[in-house]
């Protein structure tokens, strides 16, 4: 154990060493080499002026690579090629641009020899003009020339026989063919059917292998995810072997770019499909089965919030990789969206609101679903569902659904009356005539209160009475109980009060009548 850590640190220290030491020589390089202007171009293949080989009839290209090192000038640059060409096809892009501080422009010249040119030998010259953009003092201006020079070798359709096999670029291996298949047609059949081959060997060996590791373990998302990627994974080798394939034919290299970015564009749309199915049923659904066994309901809320916000993320990041990999500038359309987004979020503040209101209940949890709470006017309802803009509610006295914003609720004084539990402490009032025996009154309100079935009662917690008033015509007391669920509470309260009037009047004890008794003065 204490070797492996040893080995371990030693592999650690050797790979910084060699960190530090690539990033000193190329600290002392940059130092060394460092350009007398701010902008200049560097051949992207060699350090010095270009000698290349060309194949006649073909099109081939060399590059520079433009770097504005100033921290703060942006300069226009225009390029143009020197002398005549002559035979010779030459294209030079960009003719013209501005390049920003610290910014790096890639210069393409395309060049294209006929036959005629056989074993030729062509200088071409370019001429680089740089100017500062600037309003202060004057502006930097300066040229600069760079050479190629190029060798016409060979025709372009020369006789290849038999085919390389190749991996990552280097020939492992040079197969002979008969006669019949030693053509471009055979060789992109045989090319086409070697990649197959790979395809049937990753289903055959490669996923099975696979499938063996995900079945021991004790999830099933992995299996789920394995069985989503294993035929997207078979198509894109059979079409990237289809790509690699064409150079087999012989046909116009640009075609062959084209068909690759058609292809690529599919893929593209393949590894979308994939990401989208393995986030929809593997993460999405691990989550839900998360939620189904915990006791909070936010999860069970922002699971789907997650799941469309996830569906809507993957198909606008495909939209937009899809528009740069075909060269549409999407800098527009990406600050297009962000303004449209400011819009819309001041045009649904409301929607906000009550979004994020629900979020703070969900977070909050004042009540929880199937809890009765008793809202601001005094109605009494069963909470259905908590949503991210509204919440459901059933009224327990009007036997209707009502729906009420979350922003309304969240700024509403909500009494819980299933916490901490269903008990609820009610009152019955009552009024009996002045000259009452008093002790006998409250004696009979206990032992009616008492004796219901629907009041709650242990050592701690009894009914009791409190005289709360004298008004013009009686002597006013509270009988306080507390119901063992409040939902029966009013039924108790009105079976409470049947029973104090049949007992007062059995008793003897008036409730009176509002009433007002006028004593007249007789003057002498």
């Amino acid at each position: 154990m204490r070797d492996g850590v040893v080995r371990n640190l030693n592999r650690e220290y050797l790979s910084l060493v060699i960190i530090l030491m690539i990033a000193s020589v190329l600290l002392f390089a940059c130092v060394q080499a460092e350009p007398d202007h701010p902008v200049n171009a560097y051949p992207k293949d060699s350090p010095s002026v270009y000698s290349k080989n060309v194949v006649a009839g073909t099109t081939a290209r060399a590059n520079w690579i433009i770097i504005n090192s100033d921290n703060t000038s942006s300069f226009n640059v225009r390029t143009s090629i020197v002398g005549d060409t002559g035979t010779w096809n030459v294209t030079l892009t960009p003719a013209t641009f501005m390049i920003s501080p610290n910014s790096i422009v890639e210069l393409n010249l395309f060049y294209k020899s006929i036959s005629a040119n056989m074993g030729e030998s062509k200088t071409i010259e370019i001429e680089i003009d740089y100017t500062q953009i600037t309003s202060v003092g004057v502006p930097i201006a300066y040229k600069e020339t760079e050479k190629v020079s190029y060798v016409v070798i060979a025709l372009a359709q020369t006789q290849v026989h038999g085919m390389d096999i190749t991996i990552w670029g280097s020939n492992i291996y040079h197969l002979d063919l008969p006669d019949y298949m030693d053509n471009n047609i055979g060789r992109f059949i045989l090319s086409v059917v070697l990649w197959i081959i790979v395809a049937v060997i990753t289903i055959a060996i490669i996923l099975p292998v696979a499938k063996l590791f995900t079945s021991k373990t004790k999830t099933k998302f992995d299996d789920i995810a394995l069985g989503i990627i294993r035929n997207p994974i078979v198509y894109a080798i059979v079409l990237y072997g289809v790509v690699d394939s064409l150079s087999q034919l012989g046909i116009p290299r640009e075609l062959q770019g084209w068909v690759f970015k058609g292809i690529s564009i599919l893929i593209i749309l393949m590894i979308s499909y994939v990401i989208y199915q393995i986030f929809k049923r593997v993460i999405i659904a691990w989550m839900v089965d998360k939620a189904k066994k915990t006791e909070s309901k936010l999860d069970d809320v922002l699971v789907p919030l997650l799941d469309k916000l996830g569906t809507v993320a993957i198909i606008i990041v495909t939209v937009i990789y899809m528009l740069s990999y075909t060269g549409i500038n999407v800098t527009v359309l990406v600050a297009g969206m962000g303004m449209a987004g400011l819009v819309i979020g001041l045009a649904a503040q409301d929607t906000l609101s009550n979004f994020f209101a629900g979020i703070h209940l969900l977070i909050d949890r004042p009540f929880e679903i199937d809890d009765t709470i008793m809202l601001d006017n005094g109605d009494y309802c069963q909470v259905r569902h908590v949503g991210l803009r509204s919440t459901r509610l059933y009224n327990m006295f009007t036997d209707n659904e009502v729906s009420l914003t979350n922003n309304k609720i969240a700024n509403m004084q909500i009494n819980n009356v299933s916490k901490p539990d269903r008990k609820e402490l009610f009152k019955v009032e009552v009024g009996v005539a002045y000259g009452s025996d008093l002790d006998k009154t409250e004696r009979i309100l206990l032992e009616i209160a008492e004796k219901h079935p629907e009041v709650y009662m242990d050592k701690d917690t009894k009914p009791y009475i409190r005289l709360t008033s004298f008004l013009d015509s009686s002597v006013n007391y509270a009988l306080w109980m507390k119901a063992k669920d409040f939902k029966f509470r009013w039924r108790a309260a009105s079976e409470i009060r049947r029973e104090i009037y049949v007992r007062f009047h059995k008793e003897g004890i008036e409730i009176p009548y509002p009433q007002r008794v006028v004593h007249l003065k007789k003057e002498q």
